[in-house]
C-alpha cells in the first residue's frame, strides 16, 4: 500500500526567533504608528450587506487595504466578501423579523398577534409547516424575544379595539431592524387598502 503524501507546514510559533520577522514587525509596527490618525478617522465604504458586525470586523482592515492603495482596497473587498458569503439560509428568527418587516410596510406598523399568526405561515413554508403544523402566536412571540427583547403588548389598531400584539415603530423593533437586517422602515408608511365604494 503506498503512503499518502504528507504536505509540509511550516510552524509559526517561532517567527519571533526568526531576524526576518523581527523586522518586518518593526517595519508593521513603525507604519501603524505613522499612520494611526488616518486610521482612526478612516470611513472605508463598506461592500453590500456589510453592516453592523461584519461592518465593525472589517473597518480596520478596509482602513488599512485604502491607506496601502494600489489593488489592496479591490482585493481586500472581494476576500471579504468571499469569506463573509454563507449558503446556508438565515435563522429562523432572523427569517421572522424580516417578513414582520415587510407585513409592516405592506399592511401597517401595527400587527396582531392573530393577524401574525395567520400571515406569517403564508409567508415561508418552514413556518408553515414548524413542528408539523403552522406556527403559532406564542412560538412567535418565543423566536422575536432574542431580538432586542422584543415583547408583544396592548396596540390600538386603526378602527379597531385595542388587542395584544406588536407596534413595528417601537425602539426594540427599529434596533432589531437596523442591526439584524440592516433596514429602517420609511416614515409614515402608507398602507393599501381597498376603498369601499360611497352609495
Amino acid at each position: 500500500m503506498l503512503e499518502e503524501e504528507k504536505d509540509s507546514v511550516t510552524s509559526i510559533r517561532y517567527a519571533a526567533d526568526d531576524e526576518n520577522f523581527v523586522i518586518l514587525q518593526r517595519k508593521f509596527l513603525r507604519w501603524a504608528i505613522d499612520n494611526m490618525a488616518g486610521l482612526k478617522s478612516a470611513k472605508p465604504r463598506m461592500p453590500d450587506n456589510f453592516f453592523g458586525r461584519s461592518e465593525e470586523n472589517y473597518h480596520l482592515l478596509f482602513a488599512i487595504a485604502d491607506l496601502a492603495g494600489g489593488d489592496w482596497p479591490k482585493k481586500t473587498r472581494a476576500a471579504a466578501v468571499k469569506l463573509s458569503r454563507t449558503h446556508d439560509k438565515p435563522s429562523l428568527g432572523k427569517r421572522l423579523l424580516a417578513i414582520i418587516f415587510d407585513l409592516a410596510i405592506r399592511r401597517g406598523t401595527l400587527l396582531t398577534s392573530k393577524q401574525l399568526e395567520q400571515l406569517v405561515p403564508a409567508e415561508d413554508d418552514e413556518f408553515a409547516n414548524y413542528r408539523g403544523r403552522p406556527i403559532n402566536k406564542y412560538e412567535i412571540a418565543v423566536l422575536l424575544r432574542p431580538y432586542c427583547d422584543i415583547q408583544s403588548g396592548v396596540i390600538h389598531p386603526h378602527g379597531r379595539a385595542a388587542d395584544r400584539g406588536y407596534d413595528t415603530t417601537d425602539p426594540k423593533f427599529t434596533l432589531a431592524f437596523k442591526h439584524y437586517l440592516g433596514k429602517a422602515l420609511p416614515r409614515g408608511p402608507t398602507v393599501v387598502r381597498n376603498k369601499k365604494p360611497r352609495k
